[in-house]
């Protein structure tokens, strides 16, 4: 005898669940960018009604998507618009704004007005969808052009400048996620930036410090960050040099120091026997004599300690 088999109640459609969220921007950005849209509108020559968001509409969808980066097809759902229409829409926003942005010359030409002591530069990665680009590696494997190796996702590099007060002066293009901050920086910024850099030095890390333009600020207190006492290039170790001086001073007045340094935390039996922090950039800039093509990465503390006689950095 069969038992008789347990029927499955009949499937129901999967009910989407609207809800309002506030967008923290100004009124006042959002009038500009619906007149930015509304003059691209004009001279696309759109006639009215026929667009599926206004003009205003249009501009709060591309700052909800600035704001908070939410997926694109569920946001245009949320304005009542097909994923198509949404990265239309926002597309044309980028443009729209993109077209707002000055130029390297131009903001490298308000900032030697201004008398700006010094410019920091910096890359950042923006995450971004698969690419289907490759290109082949220094190893020579094929590798996605886009994949950044650092941030182990697909990314594109931009570069930015910004001023002392850490406000975005200028951003570059997009370029894939495998490329390097100093090959970056010779691509987009450095052909442009060499006619201001001795009115204007620009600041960088430790990612661009294998160019002959570019070096450690904190080697300057030392003897003027080169490599030695005549040289063209930066040294490319700040910590390492600043170590290394110290023990020579600490040989120099008797103490025991092993012949290696070592770089890295300190024991946690370690006595800390010096401070050493570097001055604020613009003392720096002013009383070293730095070449007119040179760019120098911030400043920063070194901290040293020793345990057994060794000195630690």
């Amino acid at each position: 005898m069969h038992k008789p088999q347990a029927t499955l109640p009949p499937l129901r459609r999967l009910r989407v669940i609207t809800y309002r969220v506030t967008l923290d921007v100004p009124l006042q950005l959002v009038i500009k960018v619906s007149d930015l849209l509304r003059k691209r509108r004009k001279e696309l020559g759109t006639r009215n009604g026929t667009r599926a968001l206004t003009c205003y509409q249009q501009a709060v969808f591309i700052l909800a998507w600035f704001r908070d980066r939410p997926g694109l097809s569920r946001l245009g759902q949320g304005f009542g618009i097909s994923q198509a229409t949404a990265y239309r829409y926002e597309d044309e926003g980028v443009e729209v704004l993109r077209a707002l942005a000055p130029t390297l010359h131009d903001t490298l030409e308000k900032v030697a007005e201004q008398g700006l002591p010094y410019l920091i530069l910096d890359g950042t990665l923006i995450a971004s969808d698969r690419c289907a680009d490759k290109k082949t590696s220094k190893k020579g494997t094929e590798i996605d052009k886009w994949y950044s190796g650092k941030a182990h996702h697909h990314a594109g590099l931009v570069q930015a400048l910004t001023g002392p007060s850490g406000i975005p002066l200028w951003v570059s293009a997009a370029l894939p996620g495998s490329t390097h901050d100093i090959t970056a920086a010779r691509q987009l910024v450095l052909p442009e930036a060499r006619p201001y850099l001795k009115k204007v030095p620009i600041l960088a890390d430790s990612g661009y410090a294998t160019s002959p333009y570019i070096g450690p600020l904190s080697g300057l207190s030392f003897n003027s960050g080169f490599d030695g006492s005549v040289g063209s290039g930066f040294a490319s170790d700040p910590a390492k040099l600043a170590a290394s001086t110290l023990a020579r001073a600490l040989r120099g007045a008797g103490i025991g120091i092993p012949p290696g340094i070592a770089l890295g935390t300190a024991p946690p039996l370690a006595t800390q026997i010096a401070d050493v922090e570097s001055p604020p950039l613009t003392a720096i800039v002013t009383k070293f004599e730095i070449p007119p093509t040179a760019m120098i990465s911030r400043p920063g503390t070194r901290r040293f300690a020793h345990k057994n006689q060794a000195a630690k950095a």
